[in-house]
């Protein structure tokens, strides 16, 4: 035990800094936010007078299945008398991995 950091040391260090300085360079991006579900909007409209009405947070995976329910609200929905209802599918972004 000559030297409590030798050559090798040293060597070693810097080789794992190289490394972890090149992961970063290589693979660094910055986080860019996807589609992460559905969610439904319901309107309840007279007229041209339109309404958000408030709905369920669960969100759906796909955009098929939120569109499939969607649909069944607009055709078994009860809005107040003089109303329509129109229900669309928006897309949820946010981060994937978090």
């Amino acid at each position: 035990m000559r030297e409590i950091v030798g050559f090798r040391h040293l060597a070693g260090i810097l080789l794992v800094l190289v490394a972890g300085w090149a992961w970063v360079w290589v693979f660094d991006r910055p986080a860019q936010a996807a589609t992460v579900g559905y969610r439904i909007e319901v309107r309840a409209c007279r007229g041209s007078d339109c309404r958000l009405l408030p709905v369920s947070g669960r969100r759906w995976g796909g955009r098929f299945a939120c569109e499939g329910h969607a649909s069944t609200i607009e055709q078994f929905g009860e809005a107040p008398r003089g109303r329509t209802l129109s229900a669309r599918c928006v897309a949820v972004d946010g981060m994937v991995g978090a």
